[in-house]
């Protein structure tokens, strides 16, 4: 694969398709160079936008990925994938009442996506806002009853607030979605040795 210029008649969605290519193969700096030629030809497609921040943010360059994803916003205000990416990286900015303000911006947009719901549960556990968070996990697991990650996430929270048999029970259902989870193991013995 090899990237032409941006002047040879080929068309912003064969950019595009090659920096979609690019990101698949964690070639981050060649997508973005797609992108970015993508962007000439086209620079009203909202998605280009949301894949170079997708590139941006994986090599944590946060700080472009939601210069460029506030165009995409700009382009398609009403997408709530934008409003959750963007909360997403406002958290890895620890721009944490900002990205609160980005995911329920998505849930309202979009009600019934769990990740926004889990993303700002994430944000509230940041905040120590564990009450809240649990109130949030729980509309994640809601949504997505068979995710292993959610009742993981849920279970941190449980145990912040000292709920040590609850976080027990979310941290066990999150193993028995999915057993090689490393993480809801780890957790499961540190609960248990607090019972």
């Amino acid at each position: 694969m090899s990237i032409a210029s941006a002047n040879d008649g080929t068309s912003y969605a064969n950019y595009y398709n090659e920096a979609v290519e690019f990101y698949n193969l964690k070639k981050y700096d060649l997508a973005i160079e797609a992108f970015n030629k993508a962007i000439i030809l086209n620079p009203t497609f909202p998605n280009i936008y949301l894949g170079k921040s997708r590139a941006l943010s994986r090599l944590h360059k946060y700080d472009l990925a939601i210069e460029t994803l506030n165009k995409a916003i700009e382009l398609e205000p009403n997408n709530p994938e934008l409003y959750g990416f963007k909360g997403f990286i406002l958290a890895m900015l620890t721009q944490y009442d900002l990205s609160i303000k980005a995911y329920d911006k998505a849930i309202i947009l979009n009600p019934n996506d769990y990740g926004f719901y889990d993303g700002k549960a994430f944000v509230l556990y940041k905040l120590e806002k564990y009450s809240l968070a649990v109130e949030a996990s729980n509309k994640a697991i809601e949504l997505n009853p068979n995710n292993s990650d959610v009742y993981y996430n849920k279970s941190l929270i449980l145990e912040k607030l000292g709920h040590y048999k609850l976080a027990l029970e979310a941290v066990n259902k999150a193993l028995e979605l999915n057993h090689l989870n490393y993480d809801a193991q780890q957790l499961k013995q540190e609960l248990m040795q607090k019972l």
